[in-house]
């Protein structure tokens, strides 16, 4: 019975991330907006410092989606959001820049996405119910995260760098880094979304009035 219960769990878990974003999609195509994985994308520069990253990197501070990032990363230099960099004395490849047309969109993106998650989630829970589920999934994702971290210290070669490499490997797998667990926002939207090492909900404390 216990098992089934769980699994029902599971299972209205899936079903209301899938139903949430698939509304919060339907509202960007409304307002003539990209999809949800574009704010994604454009979020995760935004907070970087100068607004640029790796694109090798990039992929482990994306929270919707994080499959086919190069081509995400073309349409978005196509559409004039985003710059490639590179650095001539940087071997490990191009940055990711955020340009002034980037901004401008992910801010736009963000007064509709905002409502939305206030409209379709935070209205419906109470303050109790909000603490509780943000409490039970932290416990979850910091479970999978020290199972990750624990893997990835027991792989072989056994020599410092190879272990170094290998839980960076993890935690860039990983849709939660040990930052967040550290320091992880209120919200249990963005629990439920799998954080990564900030959220998009630190847009409503640090843009709310841009």
């Amino acid at each position: 019975m216990a098992k089934q219960q769980n699994r029902s769990i599971w299972v209205l878990f899936l079903t209301a991330h899938a139903v949430l974003i698939e509304q919060i999609e339907n509202r960007l195509a409304e307002a003539g907006l990209p999809a949800l994985d574009w704010y994604d994308a454009l979020w995760a520069l935004d907070r970087a410092p100068g607004g640029k990253r790796r694109m090798h990197e990039l992929a482990g501070y994306m929270v919707i989606s994080r499959s086919n990032v190069t081509r995400l990363m073309d349409r978005l230099e196509t559409a004039g959001l985003v710059a490639r960099e590179r650095m001539s004395e940087d071997k490990r490849g191009a940055f990711a820049v955020l340009t002034d047309e980037g901004k401008k969109m992910r801010r736009k993106m963000w007064t509709i996405y905002a409502n939305a998650i206030d409209e379709l989630f935070e209205q419906h829970l109470t303050a109790k119910e909000k603490i509780a589920m943000a409490q039970g999934l932290r416990k979850v994702l910091r479970h999978t995260f020290n199972c990750e971290h624990s893997r990835a210290w027991g792989t072989r070669p056994r020599n410092v760098k190879s272990r170094v490499s290998a839980v960076s490997g993890a935690r860039a797998r990983l849709p939660l880094s040990s930052s967040c667990v550290r320091r992880e926002p209120d919200s249990s939207w963005i629990t439920m979304c799998f954080t990564t090492s900030q959220s998009h909900w630190d847009d409503a404390v640090s843009h709310t009035a841009v």
